[in-house]
C-alpha cells in the first residue's frame, strides 16, 4: 500500500500544497485507528487498516519529496539516504516491538496507541 500511497501522494504533490496533504493522510491515518479501536468484527478491522494504510502512506512519501524539493542538489543524495535509511529501519523494527506488545496488551491497543499520539502531536 506504500508504494500505491507514495505514487498517489507524490502526483497530488504537483497540484496541492503539502502541508495540506500531510493534514489530510494524517486524518485518514487518526479516523481509521479509531476505526479499529471500536471495531468487533472482522470487517471493521480490515477497513479500517485499509483507511490507516491510505493516510500513513502520506508519511514516506512526504519524506522523500520534501528533500527532492528544497534540498540542494549537492546535499541531497546525502539527505535521502538518510531518510530512507529511517524509512528502512522503522519497517525493520515495527513488526519486532509490535510482537513485544502483543505479548502484554490487546490489539486494540496499537490502534489507540497511533490515534492518541496523532491527536497529541496536533496540539
Amino acid at each position: 500500500m506504500y508504494a500505491v500511497g507514495s505514487m498517489v501522494y507524490g502526483k497530488l504533490s504537483d497540484r496541492y500544497r503539502l502541508k495540506s496533504l500531510l493534514t489530510i493522510g494524517l486524518l485518514l491515518l487518526s479516523v481509521g485507528s479509531l476505526i479499529g479501536l471500536l471495531a468487533h468484527v472482522y470487517w471493521m478491522i480490515l477497513l479500517s487498516r485499509i483507511i490507516q494504510a491510505a493516510g500513513g502512506s502520506v508519511i514516506p512519501a512526504i519524506a522523500i519529496i520534501v528533500p527532492a524539493r528544497y534540498i540542494p542538489i549537492e546535499k541531497r543524495g546525502k539527505v535521502l539516504g538518510i531518510m530512507t535509511s529511517g524509512l528502512a529501519l522503522r519497517g525493520v523494527l515495527g513488526p519486532i516491538t509490535a510482537s513485544f506488545i502483543a505479548n502484554f496488551a490487546h490489539w486494540r491497543y496499537f490502534t489507540w496507541w497511533r490515534s492518541s499520539v496523532i491527536t497529541a502531536g496536533d496540539y
